[in-house]
This record gives structure tokens, C-alpha cells and sequence, in this order.
């Protein structure tokens, strides 16, 4: 009898000794089970934006076009009529976007990158245009790429013909992001390090914009982040001896920032709430979807496979206002290494650009939209060939814009440094 008790007791002892083990056991399980069902339903979420696949109408013969042989038309955009845009058999997981900055203050996208992301080779590359960059549109007497999202009636839509017409193909998927939301972004981040290149001093009461900040690497809110990209030229004239070139390295810089520090913690912080900001707070065709997707894709990538460069201009005068032309053949070399998607070249015979060397208007794509009165008018230009700020410093030598608009009547005041 004592035998079978202790038996027994021996037993329970040992069930209890070795049930913590077994709960912490079953526990773990579940919670791995858990996890693999999230990421299966993530992976099953998230997708890809749909890319484009439509089949264009052969081109027109590039031709350069004098005062008195451009077929014109009165104050319409002719731009639109364009469809040349190269579609043919796509690379496999190449995907491209267009990426604007605007402010509520101006309306004007001074801030323009255009991107692939190779999600095959874990690529990404990155384009900045030149916010004064001439584009062939008749609408509007200011013919500066940046004015295209304010002024036309369709905003997105028509900034992304222009884009079309510039790179010879169709992007598949953009966004607009206003200065409130780039600031949210920052902030959700937590921040973000950064080495700014130079002192940035400037004061400016009619914007409520002022900037206090020391050339050197620290930690950047969104306030002060926004305040480093926009910066241009300060109090004393002192900021970037090539202008707004030199605010474009800074801003490719930052983002190279940013992409640094997501990629070296292998993740993006507060991924859902950035997703949130950019649904909620942008004009996009991006479903959260589309984000998770890049964003997964992005942390494949390092820092040596991204890369930005800046669309190759030269400055002009029209109307004693600053534009810079595209210099095409250095513009179509970059467009076909870093961008085209497609498994053919983007001629000439795909874009629809326009330059102006001061007393010959040239357009690839044989025409000129609106009135010629825009070039012949008035205008002077300089032979400033790969110097954009060379003509854009002719125009004005304070902080905010290079140069008054084209159009003074309509152009509201810019926010932009």
C-alpha cells in the first residue's frame, strides 16, 4: 500500500515539474504558427502596382521649327495629343514611379523625381527634374515643369503627361506629397541623421519661413528636415554656388539618408503608420498595398545598388524669365540607363521636348504648342549649356525662386526656398 502511494506521488511530482516545460512549449508553437499565418497573409496583401501596357500610335519626325514655320495653336496644349510613348516588352519586376513635392502655399511641384526599382537585380534608381525645366504645353505662360500639377485642371494627371513626354514612356504609378506630410513622414521616423552640407540662415516673415541651422551631421526633425531641402540662398546671399542644382544634391543626399538608415536596421519604422500618412495625406494612385510591396522590395536593395542622378540641362532666358532645356541626347543615354523599363531604347521619335536657344524653337516632336508669342515675344537667352543656375541667377538673387514666373498674373507666391 505505502509502495503504491509513493508510486503515485512520484508521479504527480513529476507531472508538475515538467508541465511548466510542456506550456511554455505549446505556447512558443502558437506563437510561431501565429507569425508564419501573418506573414503569409501579408505576402498574400501586399501587391504591386499594375504596370502599363498599352500599345502607342508611330510618332512624328523630330524637326526643329523656326518663329514663322512651327505649326502652332492658339493657347491650347498640344502636348496632349502626343503619342509617341514607347510600350514594347517590359523587363521582368522592373516597376517605375514619379514622386512630386509640393506645398500648399504655391501649389508648385519644385520638387520632381522620377524612379525604377528592379525588383529581379534589387535595384533602385532615381532622376531628378529641374523644376525649371521648359516642357511643351500651350495652356499657361508659364511653361516651367514645376507649374504643370498647379495650373492645369486634371493636376496629377496632366503633370504625368508631361513626365510621359519627357521620358518617352508612361510611368506606372505616382504621388504627390505636400510639405505637412513629408514633414509627418520625418517625424513617425523618428528623425532622421543627416550631414548638412552648409550653415543655413534665412528669414523670410511673408512666408512664415525661417531657417536656423547648422553644416554639420545631426539628428533633423521634420521641421528642421523640411527647412534642409528647402533651403536655396540665404540672409547674405551665401548657399549653393550652382543654385537649385545644389539644393537638388542636398535633397538626394537626405534621401540617400534616409535609405541608409532604413536599410542598415533592415527595416522601415512604423511602416504601417507612414503607409497610413501617405494614403491618407497624398494624391496617389499607391493603395497601401503598393507600399508594403516597395517597401519589402526596398530592404532587399543596399546602399550601393541605389543610385540618383540629376536630369543633364542648359539654362535659358525666355521672356527674361529662367528655364533650363534638356539636352536631349545626354537626357535619352541617362533616361535608357537608369529608367526605361522596356526592353527597347527611348529615342527621339518617343519624347515630345521642346528647347529654345533664343531665336529657334526645337522640338522632337515636330511641333509647338500654343502661341509663338511665348519664345518671339521677348526673350534673350545665354549660352550656359550643362549651368542651370548660370540663367537662373540672372533673373532674381534672393532666397525663394530663381526668377518671377512667366505668367505674374497667375503665379501664386512660392513657398519654395
Amino acid at each position: 500500500m505505502r509502495n503504491g502511494i509513493n508510486t503515485f506521488l512520484a508521479k504527480l511530482r513529476s507531472f508538475w515539474t515538467k508541465k511548466p516545460v510542456r506550456i511554455v512549449t505549446v505556447v512558443l508553437c502558437a506563437v510561431v504558427a501565429i507569425v508564419l499565418a501573418l506573414a503569409v497573409v501579408y505576402s498574400l496583401w501586399e501587391q504591386p502596382p499594375e504596370v502599363v501596357t498599352v500599345t502607342p500610335t508611330p510618332a512624328p519626325t523630330a524637326a526643329a521649327v523656326s518663329e514663322t514655320e512651327a505649326p502652332q495653336s492658339d493657347d491650347t496644349d498640344d502636348a496632349d495629343d502626343f503619342d509617341g510613348a514607347l510600350v514594347t516588352d517590359r523587363s521582368n519586376g522592373q516597376y517605375t514611379f514619379l514622386i512630386a513635392g509640393t506645398d500648399q502655399s504655391s501649389g508648385s511641384t519644385d520638387t520632381i523625381i522620377v524612379g525604377r526599382m528592379d525588383t529581379v537585380e534589387h535595384t533602385l534608381n532615381c532622376v531628378s527634374i529641374p523644376r525649371d525645366t521648359l516642357v511643351n504645353n500651350g495652356w499657361s505662360n508659364n511653361r516651367r515643369i514645376n507649374a504643370v500639377y498647379w495650373y492645369s485642371d486634371t493636376g496629377a494627371e496632366a503633370l504625368k503627361k508631361q513626365i510621359t513626354n519627357l521620358l518617352g514612356f508612361e510611368v506606372d504609378c505616382y504621388a504627390v506629397v505636400d510639405l505637412d506630410c513629408f514633414v509627418d513622414i520625418v517625424d513617425i521616423m523618428g528623425g532622421v541623421y543627416f550631414d548638412v552640407p552648409i550653415d543655413m540662415n534665412y528669414d523670410d516673415p511673408t512666408q512664415d519661413f525661417y531657417v536656423h541651422i547648422s553644416a554639420g551631421y545631426q539628428l533633423l526633425s521634420g521641421e528642421d528636415a523640411i527647412k534642409v531641402v528647402r533651403f536655396r540662398e540665404g540672409n547674405n546671399g551665401s548657399g549653393y554656388a550652382n543654385g537649385d542644382l545644389g539644393r537638388i544634391e542636398t535633397q538626394q543626399a537626405f534621401l540617400m539618408s534616409v535609405a541608409s538608415q532604413m536599410l542598415n536596421l533592415k527595416n522601415i519604422p512604423n511602416l504601417t503608420d507612414i503607409i497610413t500618412a501617405i494614403t491618407e495625406n497624398t494624391d496617389t494612385d499607391l493603395t497601401a498595398a503598393n507600399i508594403a510591396f516597395f517597401a519589402r522590395q526596398f530592404l532587399k536593395c543596399d546602399s550601393d545598388s541605389i543610385t540618383f542622378a540629376t536630369a543633364p540641362t542648359g539654362g535659358v532666358l525666355i521672356g527674361g524669365q529662367s528655364y533650363v532645356n534638356l539636352q536631349v541626347d545626354e537626357w535619352l543615354e541617362m533616361v535608357n540607363e537608369l529608367l526605361n523599363p522596356y526592353s527597347e531604347p527611348v529615342t527621339t521619335a518617343n519624347v515630345n521636348i521642346i528647347n529654345f536657344n533664343g531665336s529657334t524653337v526645337y522640338s522632337t516632336s515636330g511641333y509647338v504648342a500654343g502661341s509663338d508669342d511665348f519664345f518671339y515675344g521677348s526673350s534673350e537667352s545665354e549660352d550656359t549649356a550643362g549651368d542651370t543656375d548660370t540663367a537662373e541667377s540672372a533673373g532674381t538673387s534672393d532666397a525663394s525662386d530663381t526668377a518671377e514666373p512667366a505668367d505674374t498674373a497667375e503665379q501664386p507666391e512660392s513657398a519654395e526656398e
